[in-house]
């Protein structure tokens, strides 16, 4: 098998900082009266720019330079809003020999409280002390020495500066500190070195070389580390940059005039922002064309058609570069290169989802692993591991770098220092025909209700529908929610939900939720999730029901649709009516619950009823003929026999079944992984008192000839002692078992116990109900048989105990909440749901 392990070019990089490198570049290739900076109609040279950025230097470290030599690395934060004094404070920092850390007016103070805990910066440079109110509060309430600096101070009419001071001073590997949330949500400081960004640079400069008349653009806020490429891209090469503000970035019409007055020739954008973009193009009057010469997509995946419309509605001569990587990586680690339509089409092949995001840029190796971090082969998706100079110092707190991990893959040689880490990214990826495509990422791996969903996969189909141009899944309140956008605007649920249903399983079908706008992040033009899944909890606290009803149905349509859409998390539609319950999501959980409440609602259906209805319509048409209290099974028993397990030869194959049912179904042995071995042996413990007693029952399969389901059954009062390799589970199960037993005891009589009851794990939802249905019917009327005073039951499983509790109306008499239970010292069950518990039931005759 070829392994997934590739390779970026080797290429040298400069020991030079950031500023260094600069400095130097500007005399050398003597572009000092030439202009670097463009604000409005304001102009800085890049001889004005060193020479401020100096004198920023010299008083930074005049005015704080003992705080400068008491640390290793010392960090100054930044807050000042895009501007020319914002460029020159940079570099000033920067050839102080700190690192900058930026900051902004919208940070939460407590996010400010972390940030200032964990850096300890000097100070805080700033143009307005007026924003700096949550500032002062944060360093305050974080106990650290900081002041702040007004940029005026830094700057005066001419004080001079010292070129000598400045160039030998001390160097910090450190140039910057970017806080980000990641998946976790909690702020992590990335250490980014001036080797990483100059690596990341220079191999930049060597695959899109600048030309004389280029022009770049800084448009990004200082938070993201696009806005590092934005700015030292261009400006380490002499290339002037036209400095946007907020406002004229978040108006894409005032963007595009802006790009085309300045003749703009290179900008980075995300790809919400890029179709924004293609979107005026093709309506405006302001020709990007006219002057762009390169569009940088990065920050998230590209999709296909957006790729497509870009090199229609502008030019085959525009290259489109879609870069892939994190701020652990210094923004981008693997790279694709686009110069039209038809190189676009020939990489795409038959893909229509993403554009692939490349292979790795120079000095980096990428590693496709599974999950014990071996490799995995091509066209075989694995998780996406870096290493190489672009692979950063990890985060300031150190106890959150468990996603840089030793290279186990790499062995020694010159560059075994450079890619001793592995960086995690949390994505997925596959390696087809030569590049890398983006899978999707690791928190898009959703383990819902007992299944691992992609949600990927469900956007995917979701966009197979024409009119459908955008979709994304998330997790609101333990439900998938796939929201969408349409090319017309129009609603597309009932041909979404028909499509999502005939194409995937009912567990991963999701809410369907059309939008006509997607909210975008201010800073970045990045989705933003999170105002998504507020927007969604808000119009379900006011219009819970969301009724998206045809208005020919019947009143008792709607009520039937409306319980059972509710039951299974789904929109409201009528098109459920020709629809299998069991299609359509519904499992031997929730069937259960689902009967209940239509019995709640007033629409009255038996058990037996409501599994034999072919479809909702049909569950809807024996609502209405009232048929309540018949239990007819008669198609199901001609295919199924229940018998004494003693009655069948084949009795021990009840063994491996009972074995396989509850070491994959019930969450109590899952939660402490008990094996197929360990249920085994637990059933062989107690199997000669089983056969004794005679209690024990089994449902035969006639087509099959096989047994499909067993009840193993005891008397109360049997010395059997099952033995449990896993100890815990053994006590909790003694623990809610015990006080119950004693008690039935107490009161005399005969009581059967059902020990264990199972079905074969590979039957659909629908065949398990009915198999449950036949065995619970059977044990009561065992129990009745024997002259028995009831029947005790522990409920580890979640369809059992809803079967018993609510259907057959046990008693429950003892619980114990499962996670919080406390075994010699242990939270054996901490892994478990907060709504998980085990019950003792009693059915009283």
């Amino acid at each position: 098998m070829e392994e997934c392990i590739i390779h970026g070019q080797e290429e040298e990089v400069t020991s030079q900082t950031v500023h260094e490198y600069f400095s130097n570049f500007i005399r050398a290739q003597k572009v000092l009266n030439k202009t670097a900076l463009k604000e409005g109609e304001s102009t800085y040279s890049f001889e004005e720019l060193d020479a401020a950025s100096d004198e920023i230097a010299t008083r930074l470290l005049s005015g704080q330079g003992e705080r400068y030599a008491k640390q290793e690395s010392p960090i100054v934060c930044i807050m000042i809003p895009p501007s020319i004094q914002r460029i020159c404070a940079l570099f000033g920092i920067l050839k102080s020999g700190a690192a900058y850390l930026p900051l902004d007016p919208g940070i939460p103070s407590q996010r400010l409280i972390t940030m200032f805990a964990e850096t300890d910066p000097i100070c805080v440079v700033t143009v307005n002390e007026s924003e700096t109110e949550n500032i002062k509060d944060a360093i305050l309430q974080s106990k650290r020495e900081l002041g702040i600096v007004a940029y005026d101070s830094l700057i005066g009419d001419n004080p001079g500066t010292n070129d000598e001071h400045i160039t030998n001073g001390r160097k910090s590997e450190l140039a910057s500190v970017l806080y980000t949330s990641g998946s976790t949500g909690t702020p992590k400081g990335v250490k980014l070195t001036h080797r990483n960004i100059m690596n990341r640079l220079m191999w930049q400069w060597r695959e899109f070389p600048f030309d004389d008349d280029d022009i770049g653009c800084h448009k990004t806020s200082l938070l993201f580390v696009d806005s590092l490429t934005e700015i030292f891209g261009s400006l380490l090469q002499g290339v002037p940059i036209v400095i946007l503000q907020k406002g004229e970035v978040q108006n894409t019409e005032t963007l595009l005039k802006i790009l085309v007055k300045e003749r703009v020739t290179r900008i980075t954008t995300v790809p919400s922002l890029l179709k924004s973009i293609v979107l005026y193009q093709s309506m405006s009057e302001n020709k990007l064309k006219s002057s762009m010469r390169l569009v940088i997509s990065s920050g998230e995946k590209l999709p296909f058609d957006v790729a497509v419309d870009f090199f229609n509605a502008l030019s085959n001569d525009i290259k489109l570069a879609n870069l892939y990587g994190s701020t652990e990586t210094l923004g981008d680690v693997t790279f694709i290169v686009f110069n039209n339509v038809e190189e676009l089409k020939n990489v795409m092949g038959k893909e229509r989802d993403s554009v692939p995001i490349g292979v790795p840029i120079a000095n980096c190796i990428t590693y496709l692993l599974d999950d014990n971090k071996n490799p995995v082969g091509c066209n075989i998706v694995g998780e996406l591991y870096v290493s190489g100079i672009s692979v950063t110092n990890g985060y300031v707190d150190s106890l959150k770098n468990n996603s840089f991990v030793p290279n186990h893959l790499f062995g020694s040689g010159k560059n075994a220092a450079v890619h001793s880490t592995l960086y995690r990214t949390g994505d997925f990826c596959s390696f087809k025909n030569g590049v890398l495509w983006y899978e999707g990422r690791r928190d898009s791996q959703i383990k819902l209700r007992g299944h691992r969903i992609n949600t990927k996969e469900i956007e995917r189909c979701a966009r197979s529908i024409e009119n459908i141009d955008f979709s994304v899944v998330l997790l609101c309140n333990e439900q998938l929610v796939l929201f969408y956008t349409t090319k017309t605007k129009e609603n597309e649920d009932d041909k979404l939900l028909e499509t999502l249903i005939s194409n995937l399983p009912p567990y991963m079908l999701p809410k369907v939720y059309h939008i006509l706008e997607l909210p975008l992040m201010k800073e970045t033009g990045k989705l933003d999730r999170k105002q998504l899944v507020e927007h969604y909890h808000a119009v379900q606290v006011n219009n819970p029901d969301n009724p998206t009803f045809d208005q020919t149905l019947s009143a008792i349509e709607r009520g039937v649709i409306d319980v059972i859409s509710g039951e299974l998390l789904l929109q409201p539609s009528g098109s459920y009516l020709n629809m299998n319950f069991f299609k359509i999501g519904g499992n031997s959980l929730n069937a259960i619950s689902t009967i209940v409440k239509l019995k709640i609602a007033g629409y009255s259906i038996d058990f037996a009823d409501f599994l034999e209805s072919g479809t909702i319509g049909d569950v809807v048409e024996r609502i209405k003929r009232n048929d309540e209290g018949v239990n007819d099974f008669q198609s199901k028993s001609k295919r199924y026999t229940i018998m004494p397990m003693t009655s069948a030869d084949d009795n021990e194959d009840v063994i491996p079944l009972v074995a396989k049912s509850f070491s994959t179904k019930v969450d109590l042995d899952v939660l402490v992984d008990s094996t197929f071995e360990d249920l085994e042996l637990l059933v062989k413990s107690v199997w000669k008192e089983l056969i004794e007693e005679d209690l024990s029952l089994v449902v035969r399969d006639n087509e099959t000839n096989k047994i499909v389901a067993a009840a193993l059954i005891l008397d109360i009062r049997s010395t059997a002692k099952p033995l449990f390799l896993k100890e815990a589970v053994g006590a909790i199960l003694e623990d809610v078992d015990l006080p119950v037993r004693e008690k039935l005891l107490q009161m005399g009589g005969d009581w059967l116990d059902s020990f264990m009851i199972s079905t074969d794990t590979m039957l659909p939802h629908r065949e398990n109900m009915v198999l449950l249905h036949m065995i619970e019917e059977e044990v009561l009327k065992l129990a009745k048989t024997k002259g028995c005073r009831g029947i005790l039951s522990v409920n580890a499983h979640q369809v059992t105990m809803d079967l018993d509790e609510h259907y057959y109306g046990y008693t429950v008499e003892k619980v114990i909440h499962v996670k919080s239970y406390k075994w010699n010292g242990t939270t054996p069950f901490e892994e478990a749901k907060d709504d998980y518990y085990l019950k003792t039931m009693v059915k009283y005759l």
